[in-house]
Order: C-alpha cells, then structure tokens, then sequence
C-alpha cells in the first residue's frame, strides 16, 4: 500500500487557505448547500400542499 506524501507543515488552516483561494472555494461551496437546503425545503412543501390539497377533494367527493 502506498501512502501519499504529506508535506511538511501542512495543516488544517492550509487546506482551508487553499493556496489563498480558500474565500472563494468555501463561498461557492457554503451557496451551493444553502441552495440545496433551500430546494429540498421547498420540494417538502409542495409535496405537503399537494397531499392535502388531494385529502380534502378526497372528503368532498365523499
């Protein structure tokens, strides 16, 4: 098995740096999430509308 080389001093606050890009690479990652959540929120949301909107025609053809 091959271990890659891990150089040294190599740390955390280095690879959260990303070379100096760590703003921008983090930003776009934290939006991306964000709009994620924010979709799946809203696809709960319209599933919920519709079961109900479906229960209460239910009710009323009954």
């Amino acid at each position: 098995m091959n271990i890659p080389h891990i150089p040294p001093g190599s740390n955390w606050s280095d690879f959260i740096a990303m070379g100096g890009q760590g703003r921008y690479v983090w930003s776009a990652l934290g939006i991306v999430a964000a709009a994620l959540l924010i979709e799946l929120a809203q696809l709960r949301l319209r599933r919920s509308r519709q079961l109900s909107q479906q229960l209460f025609r239910q009710r009323d053809a009954a």
